[in-house]
């Protein structure tokens, strides 16, 4: 049956690449000869074996990703969020918190999920791979207290995290922001990869450090972030010669890059652009850091 398919859209000149069976129907994930994709039901008629495609399902299918892809204004937040912020930090306990959850619902966690959904329409532009759901993305604002001395059970900042969802969320590159009544902190690259994937990053850096240093040599990543950050060795990792010409880069254990701004940023609607154009800045380095880390490449992590 699927041959039979595969067949018949190979005369409309489309490649299948992917079809899933859903009760009487196929639905599958083409792609023209030209690149762009698209999305369509192959209905299976029983009394000839074959598939029509249907041009209204496609359209359909069409408007929904413009939808998806069209800019989401985003004005900023309202100045009650640094105020819930900044209260939340004098009385961090959780009668306090019960008592004003509702504030924290509507100026804090709404426009944030609002913010994070602005964003992903800007990032299906130049880096569709981030593209992070608000749930997936968003922090909760629960600390894990158990093996903390401190025992304040709420965060006094609010972050997001955008990362590919083939990858772990916390081993891989991504993009991160968070605001505080302190400041607006926008930072990218990885920050708690595991031994396995740094041992892939690293062999990648010995075998690409030109390209590394090209990304880190860019006049816009170096204006908005000076230069790669992150904690680093003493000395050359294990397995790794001592002359090796990448040897300084090699020494980092985590690889990152950062920006703070003043946090009535937030409350402006130049928020948006401002997260926008870091996260377009910092995305040659996140792929690049990502790239020893996708599934095709697993045997790098052995």
């Amino acid at each position: 049956m699927i041959r039979s398919d595969y067949r018949v859209i190979r005369r409309k000149k489309v490649n299948l690449l992917k079809i899933n069976k859903l009760g009487s129907r196929h639905c599958g994930i083409l792609v023209k000869p030209g690149g762009r994709a698209i999305f369509a039901c192959l209905w299976l008629r029983k009394d000839t074996n074959s598939c029509r495609l249907y041009k209204e399902e496609q359209e359909q299918w069409r408007f929904s990703e413009r939808k998806r892809s069209m800019k989401v204004a985003f004005d900023g937040f309202s100045p009650g969020a640094l105020t819930f912020l900044g209260q939340l930090k004098r009385h961090n306990r959780r009668p306090w918190f019960l008592k004003n959850k509702e504030t924290y619902e509507q100026r804090v966690k709404t426009p944030m999920t609002q913010l994070v959904q602005a964003i992903n329409a800007e990032l299906r532009h130049f880096a569709p791979e981030m593209v992070t759901e608000p749930k997936r993305a968003i922090y909760r604002i629960y600390r894990d207290i158990r093996f903390s001395p401190d025992k304040s059970p709420y965060k006094t900042h609010v972050a997001a995290l955008f990362a590919p969802t083939a990858l772990a969320k916390h081993a891989c590159a991504g993009y991160y922001f968070h605001f505080s009544p302190e400041e607006l902190l926008v930072a990218g690259g990885v920050y708690m990869p595991g031994p396995k994937e740094l041992l892939a990053i690293r062999n990648h850096i010995a075998e690409n450090s030109k390209e590394l240093r090209g990304i880190a040599a860019n006049g816009q990543f170096k204006k908005l972030f000076g230069g790669l950050e992150g904690d680093q060795l003493s000395r050359v990792p294990k397995g790794f010669a001592s002359d090796h010409p990448a040897v300084d880069l090699l020494r980092y254990k985590q690889f990152l890059v950062a920006a703070t701004h003043p946090p009535d940023l937030v409350l402006r609607k130049e928020l948006l652009p401002t997260l926008v154009q870091a996260f377009k800045a910092m995305t040659p380095l996140v792929r690049f850091l990502n790239a020893p880390l996708k599934p095709g490449k697993r045997e790098l992590l052995l």
